[in-house]
C-alpha cells in the first residue's frame, strides 16, 4: 500500500476532529479509541525506530503519513486528541470537555465489556 492509501487509511480509523481555529487554540479535545491509537503508533515505530525520526522523515519529504502521524502525535496517555501537540504537553492550559461525547459512551462500554471478559477468563 503506497503513503496516500495508507493515510487514508490511518485517518479513516481515527474520529474525526474539528477543523477549526477554537480546537487548534484548546478548546475541548477528540477521544480516540486507544487500540486504533496503538496500532498506528506501532506502525511508525516498527517504521521509523521513534517518534523524533518519524517526525522529521514525514515532515522534511513531504509525506502524506505526516497528517495521520501527526493526529497520533497530539493525543496523550488518556487517548484524548489535541489541536496541537503544546495543548497535549500541557492539558491543563486547555479546556477539559471531549467533542465527541457519543463516542466516549461507546468506548466506555466496550472497556468495560472487555474488563468483564478478563474477568471470566481468569476464572
Amino acid at each position: 500500500m503506497n503513503d496516500y492509501d495508507l493515510n487514508k487509511k490511518f485517518i479513516s480509523m481515527l474520529e474525526d476532529k474539528p477543523d477549526t481555529t477554537n480546537f487548534s487554540n484548546g478548546e475541548g479535545y477528540v477521544l480516540q479509541d486507544p487500540d486504533i491509537i496503538s496500532e498506528i503508533r506501532k506502525y511508525f515505530l516498527d517504521r521509523y525506530n521513534n517518534y523524533y525520526v518519524a517526525g522529521r522523515s514525514l515532515d522534511d519529504g513531504d509525506s502524506p503519513l505526516y497528517e495521520s502521524f501527526m493526529r497520533v502525535y497530539t493525543v496523550d496517555k488518556q487517548y484524548r486528541e489535541w489541536g496541537q501537540p503544546y495543548f497535549k504537553s500541557h492539558t491543563e492550559k486547555a479546556i477539559q470537555h471531549c467533542l465527541n461525547h457519543e463516542f466516549e459512551i461507546k468506548l466506555k462500554c466496550k472497556l468495560r465489556k472487555r474488563k468483564l471478559e478478563q474477568i471470566e477468563d481468569n476464572k
